[in-house]
């Protein structure tokens, strides 16, 4: 999951990649 999939499902752009990461684990699991 990029950080363009992740601003539209969530609305927010990462801040960090660390967050980017926890987002793509919680959406694949």
């Amino acid at each position: 999951v990029g950080v363009i999939a992740i601003e539209m499902i969530t609305g927010q752009h990462p801040k960090q990649l660390k967050d980017q990461q926890q987002l793509n684990f919680l959406i694949l699991n």
